[in-house]
């Protein structure tokens, strides 16, 4: 017989896809969803729109002032 790796099932496949994908950053996966935590500032597309650097907050809007 060869040496035929057997298939995952849905929810050990998106494992994998998820461990692939967030790296160091996986933790688990809850009811499908992937549990960790990431630096979104990280991002390229972040770093695309903002730079290297995070921009201040904006001033709290209120109607009252």
């Amino acid at each position: 017989m060869k040496n035929e790796k057997t298939p995952l099932d849905g929810e050990e496949f998106m494992e994998s896809v998820y461990k692939k994908e967030l790296g160091p950053d996986f933790a688990t996966v809850e009811g499908g969803v992937a549990i960790g935590k990431i630096d979104w500032t990280k991002d390229s597309e972040y770093i695309r729109l903002f730079g290297d650097t995070r921009p201040p907050p904006l001033p709290p809007m209120s109607p009252f002032e």
